[in-house]
């Protein structure tokens, strides 16, 4: 136990252990190695800034005794116990707090929280999981992510700008989170709220382009919200930022982002994910969740977020399974997307118009290619099947096919038949990247005579590197044989009904910003989903100012969302909920793989009827 109110002290006001720190000074030095209670006192008055002099007024003792006791004794006791020379830093008690004060030493009684251990990995700016190909961006994203550690949050933020030449949206979220962290005392000062989500994203899948475009949302969102408080400053980097929406209260709340690696993958045995968030949500302060990416560890990880009493708002799960959640599980869940069987029936729908595929016989052979161990290609191809069935007169069903993800001869024999058979339409259900093997498997589709087949899916079809993996580029000549591919989608940036170019000022305002950060080109449904997300969390915050933390949000939600089943205008059209979490009345949009001459690239064009 400590000996004296200037240990207490250091204690308190320092978080350091000094018992600890003095236990190992006396072990530095066996000779005279005991510390008397004037020796502790001088040390942590020290610590605590004060001069000598005071000190020595303090304990009623010579100035020079003081100094005599700190040169002799004390000093060379901390320049061995830190490994230095003995030369002016053991001298220095700067030097001293900030060696004692290091996040990775073991002297501080309250360490940050840990955001980072076995398959787990998180991030408020200490860490960056994208990196570009510029070695430059690279360096200055290293040095931005050192300052951020060090908790030199200026210096992290202007190396962070730096990189933001990327146009990563990782970056973005980093640069706001610093200027939240350099800001907080005006933030206190002016009590202003900040509030913390969590987003998990699959960082590791298709080469980061998943995580991108979720990120694109996110950040896109929390610029808006953080644009508008001055204290925070960042109209000097981002002038002209409008505000999210004309119709939204004026309350000032900083939005914090930590960004979660989800592993996403069906044979992890280790996926801790949940478990790992859930441990450290409030000592973070974690407001709400968004994620998981896959059905799968979104199913996986509904549980843990309701025990602890987490909102988890989803943005990309679509498996009709989480519709059926124990009760505890549904009064924490929210998802943006339609789900399976709302996508399957728009799709089906379409394929059977004989409007939209006149060479088409009117009894239209159909083969279904899912992944068989994939709880959300297993719900999607239920749905789709469910919907064939009811139009006999339409559609002619073959077995469907469920080893793509195995590598052995069956996939190829079946993508014969298809050939040999005449299959009209070809339904593909790409798992959600949980199976490695699936879509380097899909190569085999380039087998497929696409001069009379169609190939349609779902949303997971819809990625840049899925017309890489069966398609070569066409050149004029033979442009009006260009094969047929089609999904459905929960949005698209063309969409007559919450696109750019349609009547909703919502997502007008989306587009307009979005053209602005980012490449447009690269702005899907996933970025459309994760910033409504983002926006029914800020919608509730803003409503109802006495919500600071997880449980008191997922009460309100429920009560506001579920029961009294109020609506809100996103990007993604009207969002309201059912009981169960899934979204009431959802859009969704049927798109077309196009060759474009022009740019010498496939693109996804919205062909949905107006």
């Amino acid at each position: 136990m400590t000996m004296c109110a200037e240990c207490d002290r250091v204690n308190e006001k320092l978080g350091i252990d000094i018992d600890l720190f003095f236990r190992n000074l006396e072990k530095a030095s066996p000779r005279a190695n005991t510390l008397d209670p004037l020796d502790r006192q001088i040390i942590c008055a020290s610590l605590l800034g004060k001069e000598r002099n005071k000190i020595a007024q303090l304990m009623s003792r010579n100035p020079l005794y003081i100094r005599d006791r700190l040169s002799e004794h004390l000093y060379p006791k901390i320049a061995k116990l830190m490994s230095i020379d003995g030369g002016e830093g053991s001298k220095n008690w700067i030097v001293i707090l900030n060696w004692l004060l290091d996040p990775c030493g073991k002297y501080r009684l309250h360490p940050p929280a840990q955001l980072n251990a076995d398959n787990f990995q998180s991030s408020f700016g200490g860490q960056v999981f994208l990196y570009p190909h510029a070695r430059k961006i690279g360096n200055a994203q290293i040095s931005a992510a050192k300052n951020y550690q060090s908790g030199l949050f200026y210096q992290a933020q202007r190396c962070f700008l730096e990189a933001w030449k990327s146009g990563s949206p990782e970056i973005l979220i980093y640069i706001n989170n610093c200027a939240i962290e350099r800001n907080r005392n005006r933030l206190i000062q002016e009590k202003i709220p900040v509030r913390t989500i969590a987003v998990v994203v699959p960082i590791n899948h298709d080469r980061g382009q998943i995580a991108t475009e979720t990120l694109q949302g996110v950040a896109q969102i929390q610029l808006q919200i953080n644009a508008q408080i001055g204290e925070l400053g960042l109209a000097e980097y981002y002038p002209n930022i409008p505000p999210l929406f004309d119709t939204l209260l004026h309350r000032k709340i900083a939005l914090k982002i930590l960004i979660v690696n989800d592993i996403n993958n069906l044979y992890d045995g280790y996926d801790r994910t949940a478990e790992n968030l859930t441990r450290l949500a409030s000592e973070l302060n974690l407001i709400a969740i968004i994620g998981h990416y896959s059905s799968e560890a979104t199913q996986r990880a509904v549980p843990v977020y309701a025990q602890a009493g987490i909102v988890l708002v989803n943005s990309s799960s679509t498996s009709t399974q989480l519709s059926s959640l124990e009760t505890n599980e549904k009064l924490c869940f929210f998802r943006i997307p339609p789900i399976d069987t709302i996508n399957a029936a728009k799709l089906v729908d379409f394929l059977a118009d004989p409007a939209a595929f006149p060479h088409l016989p009117a009894l239209k052979k159909t083969a279904i290619i899912y992944a068989k161990n994939s709880i959300y290609s297993n719900s999607y191809r239920q749905a789709i099947e469910n919907k064939l069935k009811s139009k006999p007169l339409a559609f002619q069903r073959l077995s469907p096919f469920g080893y793509l993800t195995e590598e052995d001869i069956r996939s190829s024999k079946y993508i014969d038949r298809i050939n040999s058979e005449g299959v009209d339409i070809v339904i593909i259900i790409i798992d959600a990247r949980i199976d490695p093997n699936f879509l380097a498997n899909t190569g085999l589709l380039s087998r497929l005579n696409f001069d009379r087949c169609i190939l349609a899916g779902s949303a997971t079809l819809y990625k840049q590197n899925f017309s890489h993996s069966i398609l070569v580029p066409r050149d004029s000549a033979n442009a009006d044989r260009q094969p047929q591919i089609i999904s459905c989608l929960p949005w698209h940036w063309d969409s007559r009904a919450n696109g750019c170019n349609s009547e909703s000022p919502t997502a007008q305002g989306f587009c307009t910003l979005a053209s602005r950060l980012w490449d447009a080109n690269q702005v899907t449904w996933r970025s459309a989903t994760a910033f409504d997300s983002v926006l029914l969390i800020y919608q509730m915050l803003q409503q109802f100012p006495h919500i600071d933390d997880s449980r008191s949000l997922l009460e309100q939600m429920d009560r506001h969302l579920k029961r009294e089943h109020h609506q809100f205008e996103g990007i993604t059209g009207q969002i309201a909920f059912e009981a169960n979490g899934d979204r009431r009345h959802p859009t969704a949009e049927i798109v077309k793989l196009e060759w474009h001459q022009s740019q010498r690239r496939w693109r996804w064009n919205c062909i949905s009827p107006a």
